[in-house]
């Protein structure tokens, strides 16, 4: 299920029950795309059953990193560095791919505020969104991802806690062959390769209800599910998970993107046959999107949306 891989999960259960000291940060963190989402909570692309895209130029974007000051800012909103690296200042359509993101101080957390971001960039200084005192080898890490946001309402109805790169434009390079269809994306510790996969969720649509919602589904062929004020229509796609405890709608496959049909206020299909018994589980709105030939891809800011479900 989306989420947290393996890895992340047992390294925080192995921490916070004091059996073993989490990982330590990377140097960054990788954003990859996938055309075909995990089917396994393995933290690792060759056994998780996920397909990520390859070829035509294909590459993971640098979605956070750390730098060190080499001067003293002293109630300034520049940061000042030996280099600012490619990840930070390449543009795409006019914005650099920092822009937006996220800062924190590791050497001394309380030198820079929540939700202080990149205004600018050049080739050796960073603009933040407020003025701050730093000292000469303080380690700033940058990050497209916002603080996580806690989770609301109560159950069966509830917004899990959250992060997204709220502000921030994830870019990649411009594809030289087709990059196929992605619905989903991982954080990766490494550039390339079968490196550790920290968290993995689909692509959110932006402007549909992409929390995972309770479904019930009727003896019937197809299955119609209910979920109350839902807000999809005909022809959205979504993902179905089977909630802890409960059992899906027997004898019908809810595996891959599905697409919605038959829709009403509060009921719809998916056009899964369930023949044997009724049942229940979780459904989400995805985003399905090709990336043909010569496109030069980017995210727009919160359309990566990582959920705890």
């Amino acid at each position: 299920m989306a989420g947290l891989t393996d890895y992340a999960t047992q390294a925080s259960l192995n921490y916070w029950t004091g059996g073993l000291v989490m990982p330590a940060l990377p140097t960054g963190e990788w954003l990859g795309l996938m055309t075909t989402a995990p089917t396994s909570d393995t933290g690792s692309l060759a056994t998780n059953g996920a397909t990520e895209v390859t070829g035509g130029a294909y590459a993971r974007a640098q979605v956070g990193g750390s730098l060190t000051t080499n001067a003293v800012s002293t109630a300034s909103a520049t940061l000042n560095f030996a280099a600012v690296p490619a990840w930070m200042t390449t543009v795409t359509n006019g914005v650099a791919a920092a822009v937006g993101m996220y800062v924190r101080s590791v050497t001394t957390p309380g030198n820079i505020a929540a939700n202080v971001t990149v205004v600018s960039v050049t080739g050796t200084t960073v603009v933040i969104s407020t003025t701050v005192t730093v000292v000469n080898g303080e380690v700033i890490r940058f990050s497209a991802f916002a603080q996580s946001v806690a989770s609301s309402g109560t159950e069966p109805v509830t917004t899990p806690a959250f992060i997204a790169n709220t502000n921030c434009i994830i870019p990649f390079p411009q594809a030289t062959a087709s990059w196929l269809t992605v619905n989903s994306w991982f954080i990766a510790d490494a550039v390339s390769g079968n490196t550790n996969i920290i968290w993995w969720d689909y692509l959110n649509s932006q402007t549909g209800n992409n929390k995972w919602q309770p479904f019930t589904g009727t003896l019937a062929s197809p299955s119609v599910l209910t979920v109350p004020g839902h807000g999809f229509s005909n022809g959205t796609n979504v993902v179905v998970t089977q909630k802890f405890g409960g059992v899906l709608p027997q004898a019908g496959s809810f595996a891959g993107i599905l697409t919605v049909a038959g829709a009403t206020t509060d009921t719809f299909n998916v056009g899964v046959n369930a023949a044997t018994a009724s049942g229940g589980g979780s459904i989400r709105q995805v985003l399905q999107q090709p990336i043909a030939i010569n496109v030069t891809a980017s995210f727009a800011a919160a359309q990566m949306t990582l959920t705890m479900a």
